[in-house]
């Protein structure tokens, strides 16, 4: 919508839709402003087209979570004295917060946080964002008694910055906030593994908060990455950026990927220890987790263990191109299970786990059609595992013919276990963004507007097909790097900044150009391995084809 504005008379966002609020069926929770993501108390002062945005825009719910862990945060330390709270990572949806305090939190506990939240959600408290220059930040650093961290503000581009008070609590963040604890009003807050899991709106009923499921394997994983960073004393991106200016980054580099090859060992010596379960390894996870340099790397760890494997790609059982399903949008949806032919598939494996002899297809991705040819020919020995890696690996309809008793299955996705700060959290689907950037531009001719689209769509599928069936792993394997982002930096943050106003993903390439600003670079690579999950990504990889 064109919204008329001037200096002389300025139009703020906040006071326009709520005065034009029966044009919007929902609350806004920011706008797009001639191209740029603005918070709701910014005031125009021209002419502009303005696009309010809610909470089903993937924006629009980052902002919200964002205020709703400062209004958590807040009601926190009210109520629990000489206590920590630390915003760890996501869980289900919503956010894990890990709590010190003197005795372990009780369920009475939670339902008296979640009351105190809901009291300020009443009282529409202001959220107010403050501006502080560079000279001021620099003062008040000199004092040395801030009354927010200044950890991220020393990695800023630019050393001014937006603080956001709520009461008497100021904190940092790099994303906006919504103006009033008001439109906080559908939240839920859960007591699991002595912490806090925060839950917004569910995706498909914006009014009702998301339901929560306990997911024991994946926060197990968490909790492991988490004590990983604590031996590594590089908790947080400050600490980080410490290593990189010490030049103690190289030694962390080795032994982050000695420990990657130490769990990957380990898992061999899993599937060996249990060779009938590990006749068919199904290896499965979102987007750019790093499967396929995973996949040859368990494949040489296993051929150490004595055994032999063969790897089988699951791409090759495509359904024809004019079988495959169709999304909403009537377009080919290649993340569904049903653009497998679960049928064909089954029956090879069951043959393959039988002894007989089979030609595996070959699918022709230009044609959209399986091709058989002589040399697919195959005759798998009983003592040789099957390794077969795609997205649907855990969904049980993929391999629904076949005993669970012949299927070893492993998750593999890079779980972050370090934070911006205690407030911060690094979202790993960022990180698969930054990680698919960095690879697709450079070997298979994308531009970052491709790139940036079709992840969108890759998510609603791993959303659908991938995350319900995580729990079914038997073992999970985090491939995230504590070092990787600044590596990664170095190739995707200039071409994020050379992205115009106006281009259809400018607010998304602003946001990452953002995040990756706290991370300082890495420039000598001479320590990664070319066998390293990263190489994949970066080049260099002596596992995967460019």
């Amino acid at each position: 919508m064109k919204i008329l504005a001037s200096k002389s008379e300025p139009v703020n966002l906040e006071q326009y839709w709520k005065r034009e609020s029966e044009l919007f069926s929902t609350k806004a929770m920011a706008a797009i402003v001639d191209g740029r993501l603005r918070p709701l108390d910014h005031t125009i002062v021209k002419d502009a087209e303005v696009e309010y945005i809610d909470i089903t825009n993937k924006d629009g719910k980052r902002i919200y979570m964002t205020s709703l862990t400062f209004l958590l945060i807040k009601c926190f330390h009210e109520l629990f004295e000489n206590a920590e709270i630390t915003l760890k990572h996501s869980l289900l949806k919503g956010n894990y917060f890990r709590v010190h305090y003197k005795r372990a939190l009780k369920a009475k506990d939670i339902c008296a946080l979640e009351e105190r939240m809901r009291e300020y959600v009443k009282k529409d408290a202001p959220i107010e964002r403050i501006y502080y220059s560079s000279e001021k930040i620099e003062e008040i650093e000199k004092q040395g008694d801030s009354p927010f961290s200044l950890d991220l503000i020393r990695y800023k581009d630019s050393k001014d910055a937006y603080i956001y008070k709520l009461g008497d609590m100021q904190s940092y963040y790099y994303g906006y906030t919504v103006p009033s604890t008001s439109y906080l009003d559908v939240f839920s807050l859960k007591l699991y593994g002595g912490g806090i899991v925060l839950l917004g709106p569910s995706v498909d009923r914006i009014k009702v908060p998301t339901k929560f499921f306990p997911q024991p394997k994946l926060f197990q994983v968490y909790k492991e990455a988490a004590a990983w960073g604590e031996v590594m004393e590089v908790r947080n991106v400050s600490e980080l950026n410490r290593s990189i200016e010490s030049g103690d980054y190289r030694e962390m580099i080795r032994i982050t990927e000695a420990a990657h090859e130490k769990k990957i060992c380990e898992i061999a010596d899993m599937i060996l220890k249990n060779r009938e379960k590990g006749r068919l390894i199904l290896i499965s996870g979102p987007s750019s987790s790093g499967k396929t340099s995973f996949a040859h790397r368990l494949e040489v760890q296993l051929k150490v263990n004595g055994l032999k494997p063969i790897t089988i790609s699951m791409d090759n059982y495509f359904v024809e191109r004019e079988e495959t399903p169709l999304d909403e949008n009537g377009e080919y949806d290649f993340e569904s299970v049903h653009a497998i032919d679960i049928a064909l598939f089954n029956e090879h494996m069951e043959r393959i786990i039988s002894g007989e002899e089979v030609i595996i297809p070959e699918f022709d991705f230009i044609e959209g059609k399986k091709r058989y040819h002589e040399s697919n020919r195959m005759v798998v020995d009983e003592d040789q595992p099957i390794i077969l890696e795609g997205i649907h690996g855990l969904n049980p309809m993929l391999t629904k013919d076949i005993p669970d008793g012949n299927k070893f299955r492993i998750y593999v996705s890079p779980l972050t276990q370090l934070n911006l700060d205690d407030h911060n959290k690094i979202s790993t689907s960022d990180l698969r963004m930054i990680r698919r950037l960095a690879r697709d531009t450079r070997t298979r001719g994308k531009s970052i507007q491709t790139v940036i689209s079709a992840f969108d769509k890759l998510r609603k599928g791993e959303d659908k097909y991938i995350f319900p069936y995580q729990e079914n792993a038997d073992v999970m394997f985090n491939s995230a790097l504590i070092y990787e982002l600044c590596v990664l930096k170095k190739t995707v943050y200039p071409m994020l900044s050379s992205i115009v106003v106006n281009d259809p993903v400018f607010v998304e390439t602003k946001r990452l150009e953002k995040f990756l600003q706290f991370f300082d670079p890495i420039e000598d690579e001479r320590d990664i391995p070319p066998t390293s999950l990263l190489r994949e990504f970066i080049g260099g990889s002596t596992l995967v084809e460019e």
